[in-house]
């Protein structure tokens, strides 16, 4: 038998050409039950309307109860090429087969070769895609109810979170803390959402700020609350202002550890309630300026003989810099005190004064009484500054710092001098006690009694010892020597008064130390000058 298609001899029992696979005879297709059922196709386009391995049309009847053998079917090299084992032949199954070559077995199929048959090719896609829908409708049935489900827990969550709340706010305000503790809890225990947490949570934290005795509460409800937002820089505060004072120290690095990058350097530099001293405890030179400081919303209380702030009666607040002046020991002890009246816990620093000693400065006049006007010069050891003072009192660094020679002013005079080093360690007090009088050719006894001649004569005195008809009283007081108009004056304050004592006038006078000349006198700010 000769191939119609490629003109190759092929035996009488073979149905397919080796070479091409073109049909070549008359066979019968065995069904996997046995059944024979014959199929007579002159040409080989009957083939291509085969659909997963099911012909379109009828069998002919003719056909009907022929067998076909099939075991040369395969002999073909270039037909069994892209096959797994082509030295196997097996009989033609329904289901098998291509398009170009016509029959392909389930091994090969089964072994992943891409030769399969178009018609599969055309129906399991479909099936898979009916699949997949059916699967996405599944699932986004089961994903609307979940979020139906959720969205009714949370309104019904929110309503109850809402009234809790609201009920501690206005328990809050009327600063009854422990129903608003309450109603605050309850909410936090109705929140649905992290934000809805992080209200509740800080207002419990409020109360129990409010109420006291409620440490623990407010070292979990703030860990909490950095946890929640750990972005928040004054949750960690609050929270490493609770370590401090409940003595978990340990905790505060690693807490910080745990912060955001760009927070971390602010919480090492944050010191808390506990109050800071602008001077580290130790032994000292100089006297000490002492600067106490703590977080914002505090007041500040110390004690500098080692008592406990908290239970003493000696302790002061702080409201501004104070001095350690003295020589000797102090126990500072400072905490702050919060707006509930919860003291913080203690810094306690012990501070030594030693200052050695400063030279007292060197004065070149002695106390007395002079004829003659003298400069006054002061001296002192190098790194020291001289201060002074002329009302009596000490001087310190805030009084007059002596820069040059003093010129000795007429009548008496009184001043305090002391050396102050680099430290603001002060010497002893240097005293001197001026009583210049120059040399004058008139002296103040024959000055008071040139002036009551003026007085008489000018009709402000009725007599030269100062009584009067009425009652009234003149008095003559001694003032000072001043130049004035390039000539030296005894300056006499002329005062009247009534019979009662009360001042009625009071004008002065100047009288020449030289003629004893008078002249009125007007004074200003302290300075006497001729009328």
């Amino acid at each position: 038998m000769i191939c119609p298609n490629c003109g190759k001899e092929c035996t009488e029992d073979e149905y397919f050409c080796r070479k091409c696979g073109t049909k070549v005879g008359n066979f019968q297709f065995v069904s996997n039950n046995d059944e024979k059922v014959q199929n007579d196709y002159s040409e080989t386009s009957g083939f291509n309307n085969i659909v997963g391995g099911i012909p379109e049309q009828e069998v002919p009847e003719d056909d009907l109860g022929k067998t076909i053998d099939t075991s040369h079917i395969l002999d073909n090299e270039e037909v069994t090429a892209s096959f797994k084992d082509p030295s196997k032949e097996k009989p033609i199954e329904l289901g098998s087969v291509d398009d170009d070559f016509g029959m392909i077995d389930d091994d090969d199929r089964d072994a992943g070769k891409e030769y399969e048959s178009s018609s599969v090719e055309g129906v399991k896609p479909e099936k898979k895609k009916k699949t997949k829908v059916i699967v996405i409708c599944v699932l986004a049935a089961v994903l609307v109810a979940i979020l139906g489900t959720i969205g009714v827990i949370y309104a019904t969550k929110t309503t109850q979170f809402n009234k809790f709340y609201n009920a501690g706010t206005v328990l809050y305000n009327q600063k009854n803390y422990p129903d608003a503790r309450t109603q605050y809890i309850q909410a936090a225990s109705n929140a649905f959402t992290s934000g809805q947490k992080i209200k509740a949570y800080k207002m419990v934290y409020a109360t129990d700020e409010m109420l006291g005795g409620y440490d623990k509460e407010e070292i979990a409800y703030m860990e909490a609350l950095v946890d929640l937002d750990d972005d928040n820089i004054e949750f960690y505060k609050n929270l490493i202002i609770l370590y401090q004072n409940n003595g978990l120290d340990s905790k505060i690095g690693e807490l910080i550890s745990s912060a955001p990058e760009d927070i971390q350097e602010e919480l090492k530099n944050f010191d808390g309630t506990i109050p800071t001293v602008n001077y580290p405890e130790g032994k000292y030179a100089k006297p000490l300026e002492i600067e106490l400081s703590a977080t914002d919303g505090v007041k500040i209380y110390y004690t500098l003989d080692g008592s406990k702030v908290e239970d003493s009666q000696t302790r002061k607040e702080y409201k501004k810099p104070f001095m350690l002046s003295d020589e000797g020991q102090y126990n500072l002890r400072a905490a702050s005190k919060s707006k509930n009246g919860k003291f913080s816990k203690e810094f306690q620093g012990k501070y030594e004064l030693d200052f050695g000693s400063v030279k007292e400065p060197s004065v070149n006049l002695d106390s007395g009484k002079y004829t003659e006007q003298k400069k006054i010069k002061v001296t002192c050891d190098p790194g020291c500054t001289i201060y002074y003072t002329k009302d009596g009192t000490t001087p310190t660094e805030k009084s007059k710092k002596y820069k040059k020679a003093i010129k000795m002013p007429k009548g008496t005079s009184l001043y305090y001098f002391v050396a102050v080093n680099k430290d603001g360690v002060s010497s002893g007090v240097v005293t001197r006690a001026y009583d210049y009088s120059p040399d004058f050719s008139f002296s103040y006894d024959e000055a008071l009694n040139a002036l009551s001649s003026n007085l008489v004569s000018n009709n402000i005195f009725e007599t030269k010892d100062g009584t009067f008809k009425n009652k009234d009283i003149g008095y003559l007081n001694y003032k000072s020597v001043e130049e004035m108009d390039g000539a030296f004056y005894y300056v006499i304050q002329v005062e009247i008064c009534d019979k009662k004592g009360n001042t009625k006038s009071t004008s002065y006078y100047g009288v020449s130390t030289d003629s004893g000349h008078v002249e009125k006198v007007k004074r200003s700010g302290g300075k006497y000058t001729i009328e």
